[in-house]
């Protein structure tokens, strides 16, 4: 397959020239710009994305960092998928394409690729859908920081300013304690991943502030992800009844609950509630019993950050800007009553 630089050698000019015919510059002579489409013609060269950006330093493609998924554990959610489709939507209509970065943090990589996809141009930005967590990777997107590079980040602030959009996790976390509690449960397991430690404390305070007779009690899931073997043995801990309630794990994760409690003779809703977290919305009502759930708009959360992320490229100078995407409590079939 023919490079941009067969075609150069062919027509007997440099690399520039014939990239700035593939760019539609004026400032090339015709005899030259005649030479370049017939050395095109003669290797059937299609210029790809990354050719047509080398003179004007801009890939029309937006980077989507994601953590690296696991084939071996059961940790796939719908929120990957939604989030992609709703960044999808806005870049296709503003004439970007897609690209998607992944690092294993877990292979100790000193580089992560995100670092130099950005400053080559490779990519005009990158949105990332949840922050790395090991310091390598961390140190590295604190220089993109620096550098004022286009990066708008899912979840809160990474260094406490940029460009976010954010869900509202300690405020969601809250509202579904305070809704158990008025529910009268008063001994709720609560699930959450280490990378939301920070967040989750903030609504744990608040909770005991305001319900001191509730008791909360923690497992907390390591890395980006679940798995449904974890969750079987966290709720196994609590299968002698200690507990009224469970939340805030994603709805996906519903049957494990399920299974799990019956395994102890227990019933949702009659012995244990449940609420979870959805990213698609209605998925809750696909199991029996519905599952009462906060649904966090994924699909919304993506187009917000793909529209910041265009902002931010094509009018260098805005400012920083934080938006928050409001998420609702729906009511099913899994929580009880217990006045």
């Amino acid at each position: 397959m023919a490079s941009i630089y067969d075609i150069a050698e062919r027509a007997g000019v440099s690399i520039s020239t014939v990239s700035r015919i593939l760019n539609g510059s004026a400032n090339v002579r015709k005899d030259k710009a005649d030479a370049v489409r017939e050395a095109m013609a003669y290797y059937d060269y299609e210029p790809n994305q990354f050719a047509r950006g080398l003179v004007r330093q801009k890939s029309d493609m937006i980077g989507l960092y994601l953590p690296a998924f696991r084939d071996s554990e059961n940790d796939f959610t719908y929120y990957t998928p939604t989030i992609i489709n709703g960044i999808s939507r806005v870049l296709v209509n503003r004439g970007y394409s897609l690209v998607l970065l992944y690092d294993d943090e877990r292979s100790g990589v000193s580089n992560p690729s995100f670092l130099e996809q950005l400053r080559q141009k490779k990519v005009d930005g990158i949105i990332f859908s949840v922050l790395p967590s090991n310091e390598t990777s961390r140190s590295r997107l604190a220089e993109l920081d620096r550098e004022n590079l286009p990066v708008v980040y899912v979840g809160k602030r990474f260094g406490f300013h940029g460009m976010n959009v954010y869900a509202q996790l300690e405020k969601y976390t809250y509202d579904t304690l305070a809704y158990l509690h008025g529910k009268g449960h008063r001994s709720v397991l609560l699930f959450h991943l280490g990378l939301h430690r920070d967040q989750i404390e903030i609504a744990l305070s608040n909770a005991r502030a305001n319900f001191p007779d509730m008791r909360v009690h923690l497992s907390v899931g390591e890395g980006d992800a679940y798995s449904t073997e974890f969750i079987r043995h966290e709720i196994a801990r609590y299968s002698d009844g200690s507990i009224d309630s469970v939340c805030g794990l994603p709805v996906e994760y519903y049957p494990a609950v399920l299974s799990s409690l019956e395994k102890a003779g227990l019933r949702v809703p009659e012995d244990v509630s449940v609420v979870a977290t959805e990213h698609r919305k209605g998925l809750g009502e696909l199991f029996d019993p519905a599952v009462s759930a906060v649904y966090v708009p994924a699909s919304e959360i993506g187009r917000a950050a793909a529209e910041m992320i265009v902002g931010r490229i094509e009018r260098p100078g805005t400012a920083e800007e934080s938006r928050e995407i409001e998420s609702v409590l729906m009511e099913r079939s899994s929580v009880r009553d217990r006045n």
